[in-house]
């Protein structure tokens, strides 16, 4: 199981890295979306690509969708995971693959709390280039995994945004 997460997660993470760099969309108005096929609720400040992701028969993913915004300096993006046999997912190693993608050179593991289910959160500083700064925050409830990061530029970057979408999370309960 730790491999098939550590593997969605890396496909998914060189799509996000390669969106970022391409786009140059700007930050428009913060509107709330609600995914209840994916059964969580978030805002973004701009338009939202959501791609859904091919699942091979043999694993125990029912369906998975990237929601991803591009503000070219910024991106934000929760990955949305249904499985069938609920998540046993080992957070430590699945957190561990994320970061090391980004390249990140200053890694924190951070406190979270979340009632109901496991979560995991880690910072990292000098990601990408050099010039990013990334938050990720891993959560898994049920049937449910869900991955929120946020990439912002360290000098410049708006960093009250980036935790305004982080806060706007929530798994509905149904």
């Amino acid at each position: 199981m730790k491999r098939i997460f550590a593997a969605f997660v890396r496909a998914c993470v060189y799509m996000f890295m390669s969106c970022l760099v391409s786009s140059t969309a700007g930050a428009l108005e913060w509107k709330k979306y609600h995914y209840p096929e994916y059964n969580f609720q978030v805002e973004f400040s701009g338009p939202v690509q959501v791609t859904p992701r091919s699942i091979a028969a043999r694993e125990r993913i029912v369906r998975s969708t990237l929601y991803l915004q591009d503000g070219g300096s910024y991106s934000y993006s929760v990955l949305a995971q249904l499985n069938n046999e609920g998540v046993e997912a080992n957070l430590d190693a699945v957190t561990e693959d994320k970061l090391e993608l980004y390249r990140c050179k200053d890694v924190n593991a951070l406190p979270l709390e979340f009632p109901g289910g496991r979560a995991k959160e880690l910072t990292g500083d000098q990601c990408l280039d050099g010039s990013y700064r990334a938050h990720v925050r891993y959560f898994a409830k049920g049937d449910w995994f869900y991955v929120l990061t946020y990439l912002i530029k360290i000098d410049g970057g708006d960093t009250s945004s980036a935790q305004r979408f982080l806060r706007s999370f929530k798994i509905d309960e149904s």
